[in-house]
């Protein structure tokens, strides 16, 4: 699981040109399209918003999918010889994470370790 093109989440509908890729039309729905085709170029949602999704759609737990957003795609990464995670959590370690709700709204957001 992963946002994709998230550089592009909240930005209105319309046409953008990205450096991979080239030139995409953004739909009201996040759809990401190669211009003038149906070709699918991409999610412009963050990941937040797709934790949300399979929570509401599907019958999976909160821990499975934050863990489907997190260790597995770090595990993979890892695995291919890129970078490698730190083993999970750890009291004064740096930290970036996301404090979602049950149903997976964001509510609150910490970078290196503190609250913003």
């Amino acid at each position: 699981m992963r946002g994709s093109t998230v550089d592009l989440a909240g930005m209105a509908p319309g046409r953008y040109t990205r450096p991979i890729g080239g030139d995409v039309e953004l739909a009201p729905d996040g759809r990401l399209s190669m211009v003038g085709t149906d070709v699918l170029a991409g999610l412009a949602v963050d990941l937040a918003a797709v934790v949300a999704w399979v929570l509401a759609h599907t019958p999976l737990a909160l821990a499975e999918v934050v863990a489907m957003a997190t260790a597995v795609p770090a595990a993979v990464v890892a695995a291919c010889g890129g970078w490698t995670p730190a083993p999970g959590l750890r009291v004064g370690a740096r930290a970036d994470l996301l404090v979602l709700a049950d149903d997976g709204p964001v509510r609150e957001v910490h970078r290196a370790g503190r609250r913003l």
